[in-house]
């Protein structure tokens, strides 16, 4: 049973590649279009740039030692994080301290690249870029968390993992009628509030803001959850990803905040300029506002 899942994630994986191969293909004919540039020179770029990206990041991650498992011995564990960069300076007293010591660098990482993909994709408004981004940086997170680890996930979790890079490709193009809305739209409407989309002119800002937020959680999500596969412990899978879509959602609140006064900032003045001062009014209501929950934080 185990074994034909894994065949039919592997088959949805390519087709789901093989769907960003083709908006990396479509962008090439855009900038050849656009700039007049000769199309098989802008593909062949492209399609090096799309393979590097796609199997760099897999060939270091099938160079790593597969995690440890909770049941193998705490000596093995210890040996190992004693070889990690990251706990050089530390005293490793037990397995927990080091592990809650590399969670916090995962972290940071994770939340990081789930800022640049709200800002690129939120600004970007383009399906395919948005796709070649969001692709390009969930490659990048797994790598970067699993090199925090120096360890990585079994196979059968790095096949799942990449799955959930190919669905993200998918929905990526597909925004607004994304199942996984559900989980984002709370948070939305906690950082816009409901009435801004009653002011002329904001629709672009709103957009902007569901189309960053969507791919950020989208990328968070899929790092926690990278994050987990790399430490030692047996988990509840459901409970695990139950988990992770928790903590994916904690952390877009405070991305969505930040982005959504940056896009203030960026397009407030020019959509100012056509509706006038009830729209700078509003704008800078909404700036204090988020400001006040941060301070009350």
């Amino acid at each position: 049973m185990k074994k034909n899942l894994l065949t039919v994630l592997a088959i949805f994986t390519l087709f789901f590649f093989l769907f960003a191969l083709n908006m990396f293909l479509e962008l090439a004919e855009n900038i050849s279009s656009l700039f007049n540039i000769d199309q098989s020179l802008i593909s062949l770029i492209f399609l090096t740039i799309f393979f590097v990206s796609l199997f760099y990041p897999l060939l270091f991650l099938i160079r790593l030692p597969q995690r440890l498992r909770a049941e193998q011995s705490i000596k093995n564990n210890l040996n190992r994080l004693r070889k990690n960069k990251v706990l050089e300076e530390k005293n490793l007293v037990s397995l927990e301290k080091a592990y809650d010591t590399l969670n916090i660098e995962a972290d940071k990482v994770i939340e990081e690249r789930g800022k640049r993909v709200f800002y690129l994709t939120a600004i970007s408004q383009n399906g395919a870029l948005d796709i070649i981004l969001v692709l390009f940086y969930q490659l990048k997170v797994i790598l970067e968390v699993a090199k925090i680890y120096l360890q990585r996930p079994s196979v059968r979790e790095l096949i799942y993992l990449y799955s959930n890079i190919g669905s993200s490709l998918f929905l990526s193009g597909q925004i607004e009628e994304a199942e996984y809305l559900d989980s984002v739209e709370p948070i939305i409407s906690n950082v816009l509030g409901s009435t801004i989309t009653l002011v002329p002119g904001t629709s672009i800002i709103v957009n902007s803001v569901i189309s960053g937020s969507s791919n950020a959680y989208l990328t968070l999500r899929l790092g926690l959850l990278t994050k987990q596969y790399c430490q030692y412990e047996n988990f509840e899978v459901k409970e695990t990803r139950r988990n992770v879509s928790i903590q994916a959602g904690t952390m877009l609140f405070k991305i969505s905040r930040e982005g959504t006064l940056m896009l203030l900032n960026k397009f407030g003045s020019s959509i100012g300029d056509k509706v006038g001062s009830k729209f700078s009014d509003f704008s800078n209501k909404i700036k204090n506002a988020l400001k006040k929950q941060e301070d009350v934080k």
